[in-house]
């Protein structure tokens, strides 16, 4: 095993958030997406300073969007968020446990070792975030909360359609009707999508490609989602 794994095991909490709230999260929950994306962690969830629920979950945004209609979605108006590496540091993991039961104001009882504090970074991104979207609105372009988290959280180097794309072993063929006419392109497994011999990251430039002016990609292009049965490519994010 090389240093770099044994210093990346040396602790468990690897980033986090704290008592953010849950406006941030029903604003900006897609910036908030990118930082989870697949990583384990804990969650909590409180009412007036008051811890009222935790979650152990490896797929937390997916919890926290449910307990905005669930029997918990009148309880909480704040949620941490603590991303963590692996459960075999006790130390560590008392740690967060006393973050996450103890109040706000006892926050600083307790260190993460090499934990990064998201919460910086975040207000970094949603005013990135907010330039881009007003930047959209006057250009004329579609809004799409997701293109721009992405834009925002990865300097738009990933394509938006990687993490849908990895269940189609060979990547995904798309169609789009404009002006009575069909075209056809073709995502990669890297999650491009390749039109006329040019390359573009997200299914709204694509489009735009064809129409000349600002389209949602994502409501215009379509996959064969069954033989014979085109849906929308919206679908996939569902």
């Amino acid at each position: 095993m090389g240093k770099n794994n044994l210093k990346r095991k040396n602790f468990l909490v690897s980033e986090y958030l704290e008592f953010m709230s849950n406006e941030v999260f029903n604003k900006y929950g897609s910036i908030i997406k990118n930082y989870i994306k697949e990583k384990p962690g804990i969650y909590a969830l409180y009412k007036d300073n008051k811890l009222v629920y935790v979650g152990l979950a490896s797929d937390m945004l997916n919890r926290l969007k449910m307990h905005r209609i669930d029997r918990h979605s009148e309880k909480w108006d704040r949620f941490s968020i603590y991303l963590t590496i692996d459960s075999e540091h006790l130390r560590e993991l008392e740690a967060l446990l006393l973050r996450v039961v103890m109040p706000k104001s006892n926050f600083q009882t307790s260190k993460f070792t090499k934990a990064e504090n998201l919460e910086r970074r975040l207000k970094a991104d949603i005013k990135e975030y907010q330039k881009k979207e007003r930047e959209y609105l006057f250009k004329g372009n579609i809004i799409d909360e997701e293109e721009i988290a992405d834009e925002v959280t990865t300097g738009g180097r990933t394509p938006i359609l990687e993490k849908y794309i990895k269940k189609f072993r060979n990547g995904l063929k798309i169609r789009m009707e404009y002006k009575k006419q069909i075209y056809t392109a073709r995502i990669k497994k890297n999650g491009k999508i390749h039109l006329k011999g040019k390359v573009f990251t997200s299914p709204s430039l694509a489009a735009a490609e064809i129409s000349g002016h600002a389209m949602d990609g994502w409501h215009w292009w379509k996959y064969e989602k069954t033989p014979g049965h085109w849906v929308k490519l919206d679908e996939l994010r569902k």
